[in-house]
């Protein structure tokens, strides 16, 4: 188990850096330990990385949870990095997933680490 920042992830299949390689993650949200275990997909050809999300407790309030990194290069200024996150609710009531921007912004801060050291 690698320990990242307050972020604990284990590599469960495969390799970090191969498609289809299967993640768990380990991290708190509002003072909870909870658990996300994700596959992850690439598509070198538009610099993107998708987590999806097949189990964790973000499942007791979304049907599905993907976060989408992509890289976009910018002409005469700074290069950038798109988040999107996707998913689909339980139901009406359930919230947004707001209370899962800390963790993403700690999971872009790490991929944001490992590419400057490329």
């Amino acid at each position: 188990m690698a320990v990242r920042g307050k972020m604990e992830v284990e590599i469960h299949e495969g390799e970090w850096h191969t498609e289809g390689s299967i993640r768990k993650w380990t991290y708190s949200v509002e003072g909870k330990k909870e658990t996300f275990k994700q596959k992850i997909q690439f598509d070198d050809k538009n610099k993107i990385a998708t987590h999806v999300g097949i189990e964790g407790e973000v499942f007791n309030y979304y049907k599905s949870y993907t976060a989408i990194w992509q890289a976009v290069l910018m002409d005469g200024g700074p290069d950038v990095v798109k988040v999107i996150i996707g998913y689909e609710k339980l139901n009406e009531s359930m919230p947004h997933p707001v209370i899962y921007i800390d963790f993403l912004v700690n999971m872009t801060k790490d991929i944001d680490a490992h590419l400057v050291k490329a």
